[in-house]
């Protein structure tokens, strides 16, 4: 066991093993002036701190059963000299979902004082701890937010209950024995944020069986605003209606942001209120329910002051509403205490031109809003990792914020996932029902950019023989023409991007049914190349050679069997039975570029296609662009400027339309059945392109982590910035 866990045991509440299960733990400890205190823990999967009734931290690094992973909490701000009381509320999803890979109910906990010339743990976790099944926090019967996030909760504040000397902790067996320090910095859970009351009135129940349900379909009527609208209110914005079923409130918190829902409200009865939480009000109301979906949570409410944090489960949103089953509240605020993760503001970028300074702003905040343990998909809907995502939002955030340890934990836990079919699993850590091949070899190409970014050759000599057995796997599974069909099984996604024909509809294929796709052709040469690169830069000469054979064999094969003279470009599919070759888009011809499969004079045709936005071809979508954009400055004298006006057509829609985020798609909220994300990391590409092709700069080939400066010429003037290198030192242009 680690020193700082010496002596402490794995406990939980032995009544509790159930699914979303809460508890409380209790303790007291002494504390001395002139000592500092540290609170060590480690959780499976949350934990919430208070010290003396005040909230003080939360927030378990997401990680598996063989990959434990500790905070350590300097807690000496907190405690009182004299007896200090402890409460620890212990959260366990306990099922697996896209953000969370099942282990086993259990917390382990220490804290330490500490003097300058000693160090002693003054409490641990073991069976004299107190324990109960939480009072307040409901486990039964609770709706998930989404698949992807799992449960909301329900909190009942009118209940209470103290420990009695019979509440004691279990010992769990079977715990992780070895726990790692946290491989990135915990996130700033900041103060109360100000908000703004931006609609109120009554409501009337109008069917629904969730909370997010009832409050979609409710009847809303509108009234006068109160003068003050301006959250925190110390003393109290007064809504008052006697009509209908309740009260409704709409909360603004300007932008999209993250954090933990926050409320401060008074009331003369006990009472129900919904919270509801999204990203627009294109309903006229905040979309609670779409798809099966809940964002939505009950709090039931005490007779009088209720001040109430939410701190186990971020909440991705711009508008908070509430739904009170009374006809008085006063509202000392409504919203949430931003989780920030802390970042870097030394790199910049800027130009003469306004519109690429508020994009490169946008796309910066929406990296930012997009980033906490680990990256982040999007903060609303999934708050997952993914390989495809996460690669747009590394080679942008190795510029826009120098970040470096953040991109090696999340490439770890990726790794982490790898399946016994030598696929990864779709999210890290996770297990969800469906594989996207694709963004497995997206991982070796990831691995390999942070080499060059990094230099942190040690990394990746430990990540190569996953990512070995992940090219290999394909390799094997190779067809005796030499190209790559879509994986058979119904728990395969073949996906390549959200696009017509690229978007993996079908599951499930039989022999004759099979294609040969030029998509994951490409991406399959992209991950040989990644691969080869980095065996070359950390002295494998036979295995480099060995899978740029393999790179350099798919390339020249799916050159030929993909083109079309006729269309001057490549086909997306090949049906493997009656060889009819069929779908145009933009990302095939982009990624048959990327991965260098397509040579002069090919090579003019298709980029002269990519730019002209020929209706022929599928386009491309935000998160894919990258590969767009890339093909296209392979001539920059000619496309330069193509590229950038297009950014600024694309992007600039979105802030027109008053985005303070950018989109999962161009679609917005109206997308996947109106289901869309205002806010996704990977569609933060234009800050990538400012910096690599405005202001020139590109890591070294050699994995060295020093960079070379070729500036494009693109009819944007005066291009500036500033970037951070993983060795702490800044270069400004």
């Amino acid at each position: 066991m680690t020193d700082i866990f010496e002596g402490a045991q794995w406990i939980w509440q032995k009544d509790s093993f159930e699914v979303n299960a809460h508890i409380d733990l209790s303790a007291k400890f002494f504390t001395y002036s002139g000592k500092e205190y540290y609170f060590c823990v480690s959780a499976d999967s949350n934990y919430a701190l208070y010290i003396n009734d005040r909230f003080i931290e939360s927030g378990q690094f997401p990680d598996y059963h063989e990959y434990k992973v500790y905070d350590k909490i300097n807690i000496t701000p907190y405690v009182a000299s004299g007896e200090n009381q402890l409460h620890l509320v212990g959260y366990c999803q306990n099922e697996d979902s896209s953000t969370y890979r099942k282990g086993k109910p259990g917390i382990i906990f220490s804290v330490i004082e500490c003097t300058e010339d000693s160090e002693k743990i003054i409490l641990v976790s073991n069976e004299t701890i107190l324990a109960r099944k939480s009072v307040n926090y409901l486990s039964a019967g609770v709706e998930k937010v989404t698949g992807q996030l799992s449960y909301s909760f329900r909190y009942d504040a009118t209940k209470t209950q103290t420990f009695s000397l019979e509440d004691k902790a279990c010992i769990v067996d079977g715990m992780p024995e070895k726990l790692y320090p946290r491989p990135v910095k915990k996130l700033e859970i900041q103060p109360n944020m100000i908000t703004k009351i931006t609609a109120a009135g009554t409501f009337i129940e109008n069917g629904g069986n969730t909370c997010a349900e009832k409050m979609q379909l409710s009847y809303l009527g509108y009234k006068n605003l109160p003068s003050v609208r301006r959250l925190p209110c110390e003393a109290g914005v007064k809504l008052e209606y006697a009509d209908g079923d309740g009260i409704y409130t709409v909360i603004d918190t300007g932008a999209e942001n993250v954090g933990y829902i926050s409320l401060d409200i008074e009331v003369g009865e006990d009472c129900d209120i919904f919270i509801g939480w999204g990203e627009h009000l294109d309903d006229m109301r905040i979309r609670t329910a779409v798809g099966g979906r809940n964002f939505a949570a009950l709090y039931r409410a005490k007779a009088g002051r209720n001040v109430f944090l939410y701190p186990l489960k971020r909440s991705g949103l711009r508008y908070i509403s509430l739904h009170f089953y009374t006809h008085s509240v006063s509202i000392h605020y409504i919203g949430i205490r931003p989780t920030v993760y802390p970042v870097s503001k030394v790199p910049y970028f800027k130009c003469a031109d306004t519109l690429h300074n508020k994009i490169y702003d946008i796309s910066r905040r929406t990296l930012h809003m997009s980033m906490h343990d680990h990256y982040e998909d999007c903060p609303w809907r999934e708050q997952a990792l993914y390989t495809m995502d996460s690669r747009n939002q590394m080679l942008c955030g190795y510029y826009v914020f120098g970040e470096y340890d953040f991109p090696k934990a999340s490439l770890r836990l990726i790794s982490l996932a790898i399946r016994d079919d030598d696929q990864l699993e779709l999210c890290s850590p996770a297990k969800v029902p469906v594989v996207i091949p694709a963004f497995s070899d997206m991982f070796i190409v990831q691995l390999h950019e942070y080499l060059l970014y990094s230099g942190d050759i040690e990394f990746i000599k430990e990540m190569l023989p996953t990512a070995k057995r992940i090219a290999d796997g394909f390799i094997r599974r190779t067809s005796e023409n030499g190209l790559q069909t879509p994986l058979k099984e119904p728990f395969y996604w073949n996906f390549y991007e959200w696009s017509n024909g690229l978007s993996g509809a079908k599951r499930g294929y039989t022999d004759e049914e099979l294609t040969y796709d030029a998509p994951l052709c490409a991406f399959c040469s992209l991950a040989f190349n990644a691969l080869s690169e980095m065996y070359r830069i950390t002295g494998d000469t036979e295995l480099a050679a060995y899978y740029a054979s393999h790179r350099d064999s798919i390339n020249e094969k799916a050159n030929e069997f993909f083109w079309s003279d006729s269309e001057d470009a490549y086909y997306s599919f090949v049906h493997a039975s009656t060889e009819k070759a069929y779908h145009l888009a933009e990302l095939t011809q982009a990624l048959m570029v990327c991965c260098g499969a397509c040579p002069e004079p090919r090579l003019s045709k298709v980029l002269k296609n990519l730019a002209s936005s020929d209706p022929r071809f599928v386009p491309v979508t935000l998160s894919h662009s990258i590969f767009k954009y890339d093909a296209l400055m392979k001539k920059p004298m000619l496309y330069a400027s193509a590229v950038f006006r297009s950014v600024a057509d694309i992007w600039g829609n979105m802030l027109y339309n008053g985005a303070t985020t950018f989109y999962e798609t161009a679609d917005g909220a109206d997308a996947f059945g109106y289901a869309g994300s205002l806010c996704h990391g990977w569609s933060a590409v234009p800050s990538y392109l400012y910096f690599k092709y405005l202001l020139g700069i590109s890591p070294d080939k050699n994995g060295t982590a020093s960079h070379v400066l070729a500036p494009v010429g693109a009819g944007i003037y005066d291009p500036c910035g500033r970037v951070l290198f993983r060795d702490g030192n800044d270069f400004e242009l």
